[in-house]
This record gives structure tokens, C-alpha cells and sequence, in this order.
């Protein structure tokens, strides 16, 4: 009898693990990934509103001179590497989807053995599976809608602090401000600012 129930859990367990891995995997493809998106963009929008707060913060003469600059600034092509991560990304849809297909099936095949040998109730153990991997999705998805879109990750004072003492070195720099200087200033501020915070 005890052997039985080692088998059973083991069958149970295996079963969970094959809905639990698809429907996270699906979860997070379908939904969690769009969710993340929306998080890239809010910071992004809240990121730039701060960045250009800072212009209320700069003389008057100096505002026109800056903003004119700005516009002439070179902005590099990003369609190639858009093109990188679209092709990144399906790549790793590809790879999770042979791993969890690979995974699931060995792991279904497992559960369907133990409970043909030792003529488990099948009934049983899908209905226990489903009702928990029923609270997981539902669980995940709750706090994927309520919280984590809602955590802030970017520190938006922290770059706009940064960007104010780029461009206060740059206008008090005894040479000429010119467009190239000012775009090799932010440019030290790396590439992900760079493409951020030109108009």
C-alpha cells in the first residue's frame, strides 16, 4: 500500500510539474511579457517628462540656444537593432517551446505509466492538479496586474541629476557649446540614455 502511494504522488507530481511549466511558459508569452512592455514604456515616458523638467531649471537665454541644439543632434538608426531583438526573442520562444514541449511529454509519459501499472485513479489526480495550477495562474496573474506593473524600476531623479550636471559642464565649459560637444556629453552617459533623451 505504502509503495502504491510513493507511485501516486510520484504520478502526481509529475503531472504538476507538466501543467505548471505550461501554463507559466504561457503566462508569461502571452501576458506577463506585455505587461513588461507597458512597464518599459511608463518608465521611459516618466524618465523623459523628468529630463525635460530640467529645462525649467535653465536660464532663459541659455532654453532656445539648448533646445535648438538638441533637435540638430544625430539620432542613430535603431532598426537594426530592433531587427536583433525581434530575432533574440524568437529564438528564445523557440527554445522554450522545444524544452517545454520535450520536458512535458517525458514527464506526461512518466505519469500515464505509473497509473496504467498500478491502475491509478486518473480522475483524481487531474482534478487535484487542475484546481491548483487553476489558483497559480490566477494567483500570478493578480499580482502581475496589481503589483509588478505598478513597481517603479527606473530612478528617474537619479538620471535627471545626472543629465543636469552633464549639461551644467558642458554650457561652463570654457570652449564653444556646440552640437557635437553637447551630443558627446550624453553620450557619456551610455547608450541607453542617449537614445532616451533626445527629443
Amino acid at each position: 500500500m505504502g509503495n502504491i502511494l510513493s507511485w501516486e504522488l510520484m504520478a502526481d507530481l509529475c503531472i504538476h510539474v507538466a501543467l505548471a511549466a505550461t501554463a507559466l511558459s504561457v503566462i508569461f508569452f502571452f501576458y506577463v511579457s506585455r505587461i513588461e512592455e507597458k512597464i518599459i514604456e511608463t518608465q521611459i515616458d516618466s524618465i523623459i517628462d523628468h529630463y525635460m523638467s530640467f529645462l525649467d531649471y535653465t536660464p532663459s537665454y541659455l532654453k532656445g540656444h539648448l533646445q535648438t541644439l538638441f533637435r540638430q543632434l544625430d539620432v542613430p538608426d535603431m532598426s537594426a537593432g530592433d531587427q536583433q531583438v525581434l530575432q533574440n526573442n524568437n529564438q528564445i520562444k523557440r527554445m522554450a517551446a522545444i524544452a517545454l514541449g520535450a520536458g512535458c511529454s517525458v514527464s506526461i509519459a512518466f505519469a500515464m505509466l505509473i497509473m496504467f501499472v498500478f491502475k491509478l485513479d486518473v480522475t483524481k489526480l487531474l482534478i487535484h492538479n487542475f484546481i491548483i495550477i487553476t489558483a497559480i495562474v490566477v494567483v500570478e496573474m493578480l499580482f502581475t496586474t496589481f503589483v509588478v506593473q505598478y513597481y517603479i524600476y527606473a530612478d528617474v531623479n537619479l538620471l535627471a541629476n545626472t543629465v543636469a550636471e552633464t549639461m551644467s559642464s558642458v554650457v561652463s565649459a570654457t570652449k564653444p557649446v556646440t552640437v557635437d560637444s553637447i551630443d558627446a556629453s550624453i553620450r557619456t552617459l551610455g547608450p541607453s540614455a542617449y537614445n532616451f533623451l533626445l527629443f
